[in-house]
């Protein structure tokens, strides 16, 4: 954790590692982008701007949506979609573009 508070990364290209990895979805053209849920990652990575533009206010960012998963009527619909977004993130974290954002050689900013 303390080595991702070094990494320096930009605003744009945290928005843009969001847009790219979380705020998508697949449909029958091709991916497109979900702006209304890319407004609340946005909101959610500004709260953290103490951490002051490094890569593990991205990662707070990610495991913040991870946790906290919004309640619905149905507690069994919220627990799979809780599992889904769990997994959905862990794939993000893993995989190489964060990977990549992590590693101290470089800089993103």
């Amino acid at each position: 954790m303390y080595q991702m508070q070094s990494i320096k990364v930009n605003r744009d290209f945290a928005l843009d590692f969001f847009r790219r990895n979380v705020a998508t979805y697949m449909t029958k053209t091709g991916q497109k982008v979900n702006n209304k849920w890319l407004e609340r990652i946005i909101g959610i990575y500004d709260s953290y701007d103490t951490m002051r533009g490094s890569a593990y206010q991205v990662y707070n960012t990610l495991t913040h949506i991870s946790t906290h998963v919004e309640a619905q009527r149905d507690g069994t619909e919220v627990k799979r979609k809780r599992i889904r977004i769990e997994q959905d993130i862990e794939s993000v974290i893993q995989g190489a573009e964060f990977q990549q954002m992590i590693t101290p050689e470089l800089e993103y900013a």
